[in-house]
């Protein structure tokens, strides 16, 4: 099996291989330009059986464009309440420089439902 293939476990008795271009290909997308376009590679994400919040978190520390951070917070909360990962991304971004991650951030946190949340939220309060 190529390097660039990886074999996931879906169903019992079923494995899916998974291309890793194909998932780079997907991620492009994630650029918060078109959302659309977004919501057609999330869908195709999770069809592959990918673990979403961990591709999304790796993307957000490496992009350098506020619309690709945005969408990765964006995305990731659907994840919120399930995945450390995904709530993990809303307290990294909680202190980029943009306002418009700030403010996904602050909306994937109040979907996560977690008191320890609240502590960090009111610490932007005095900021």
């Amino acid at each position: 099996m190529p390097r660039t293939c990886r074999r996931l476990r879906a169903l019992p008795g079923k494995a899916i291989i998974v291309n890793d271009a194909e998932v780079l290909k997907e991620l492009a997308y994630l650029d918060g330009r078109t959302s659309a376009d977004e919501h057609k590679a999330i869908a195709k994400l999770e069809a592959l059986w990918v673990n979403v919040p961990n591709l999304l978190i790796k993307r957000y520390r490496v992009s350098r464009r506020w619309s690709d951070r945005a969408s990765c917070v964006n995305h990731c909360t659907k994840y919120a309440k399930s995945n450390e990962n995904a709530y993990q991304i809303g307290l990294i971004a909680l202190y980029g420089k943009s306002k418009t991650v700030r403010s996904r951030a602050c909306k994937l946190l109040s979907a996560a439902q977690k008191r320890e949340a609240i502590e960090y939220l009111e610490n932007l309060l005095s900021d």
